[in-house]
């Protein structure tokens, strides 16, 4: 919600930003609403980037979001249903994550000419 990225973003410049990182998780994939999940990560992205503090970070400073990582391979959950399902779900979240950072990146381009929000693959599991 709106509250946790503000308390989320107030807690972030405590100490001295170096990058800052941000990840989703089975949480996500589980909920039935991928627009709540689109709100959720637009609306922390933007309580980050308009935070009065977040001005004194240098500009290079990235910020990092973190993609799902391929439920299917995951070797704590059953193949069948759990790493089936859970797979198909992970798969259009991150489609909307993706969207998330594409629009993010569009509006940092119109606002600064440089992208500083960037989006990172978790390696696949063996």
């Amino acid at each position: 919600s709106s509250s946790n990225g503000d308390t989320a973003a107030e807690n972030c410049f405590e100490k001295p930003i170096h990058a800052i990182v941000l990840l989703c998780g089975v949480n996500n994939v589980l909920d039935p609403r991928p627009t709540t999940f689109y709100r959720d990560v637009h609306s922390l992205i933007h309580s980050i980037k308009h935070h009065p503090k977040f001005g004194s970070i240098d500009k290079d400073t990235p910020l990092l979001i973190l993609g799902l990582p391929d439920f299917t391979k995951l070797p704590f959950l059953p193949s069948w249903p759990m790493g089936c399902i859970l797979g198909l779900r992970g798969r259009y979240i991150q489609h909307v994550l993706e969207t998330v950072i594409q629009e993010v990146q569009q509006e940092e381009m119109i606002e600064s000419g440089r992208i500083q929000t960037r989006i990172v693959r978790i390696p696949e599991l063996n």
